[in-house]
């Protein structure tokens, strides 16, 4: 397996809920199936030429299939942009979170200085090194220290987020912190060389593979995700059913659909779920 295919199968088991290409070969032929026999049931009551009748069904599968394949690229593509940006994100991040202390508060400072009409000189900078969410003893000790500078401004570059709690916090003080978005700590990370290039993303892209592989025990055939798509299509047919002949056959065919969604949460309960 080259490299290339590795990172595409990277990119499809992330999207599509961690199942391989056996999994999601499982489901493409399920739900296509159904697709086919509705197909069927529909053009047998407006023509009895069997041959017709398959040719109208193999093309409305067609069509169908190429509206599909046309969604999930699409899909795909903005997901892929999504994880890269993603692992950009947390390479700096971590990066960051690495340099010595009074290099990172440097950098932060470097960084304001250089943007004086975003931070002015009331303005607290706060450079704050952390790899959990910051918790209310934490915000509180920034609070105290701007109240002591007598500023009503903070702006917090930190490499983590402010926890839930801690932002109720904030919803009552005088004093408002601003944490630093991704648009600064990467501006940042980049002054330092810091950041990755398409290169770097692809091997950092290719370690996770790997050790995704190496810890993933047993493969999950279904994801909760795809359960939605199984009673979509099984809603779909029980309604069709009340308006075409052959009402039986839709429902008995809603209810196989039912059947593979139940499997689906099911398996994806039963089974252990790991992520990158």
């Amino acid at each position: 397996m080259n490299d290339k295919h590795t990172i595409q199968e990277y990119y499809k088991r992330k999207l599509y809920g961690g199942r391989g290409p056996f999994a999601r070969g499982v489901d493409f032929l399920s739900l296509r199936a159904v697709i086919l026999g509705a197909g069927y049931l529909f053009f047998a009551s407006k023509t009895e030429d069997a041959w017709l009748r398959w040719f109208l069904s193999v093309t409305l599968l067609g069509l169908v299939c190429a509206c599909a394949e046309l969604y999930k690229s699409i899909r795909l593509d903005k997901f892929k942009l999504r994880e890269r940006a993603r692992i950009q994100q947390a390479y700096a991040r971590e990066q960051l979170l690495l340099l010595p202390g009074r290099e990172f508060a440097a950098a932060a400072q470097a960084y304001a200085l250089s943007h004086k009409e975003d931070y002015p000189a009331d303005c607290l900078i706060f450079p704050l090194q952390r790899s959990t969410p910051l918790q209310k003893d934490t915000v509180l000790s920034i609070l105290r220290l701007a109240r002591y500078r007598q500023c009503k401004d903070v702006a917090l570059f930190s490499t983590a987020p402010i926890d839930e709690d801690a932002v109720e916090l904030l919803e009552n003080a005088q004093i408002s912190i601003h944490p630093q978005g991704f648009s600064v700590l990467g501006a940042m990370a980049h002054a330092r060389g810091l950041l990755l290039d398409d290169a770097g993303i692809d091997l950092r892209i290719l370690e996770l593979a790997r050790r995704k592989k190496q810890a993933r025990k047993k493969n999950v055939p279904f994801a909760p995700e795809r359960v939605k798509r199984y009673l979509l299509v099984a809603m779909g047919l029980f309604t069709f059913s009340f308006f075409a002949p052959y009402a039986l056959y839709y429902r008995l065919m809603a209810i196989v659909c039912i059947s593979l969604g139940t499997l689906s949460w099911w398996m994806a309960r039963s089974a252990p779920q790991q992520k990158l």
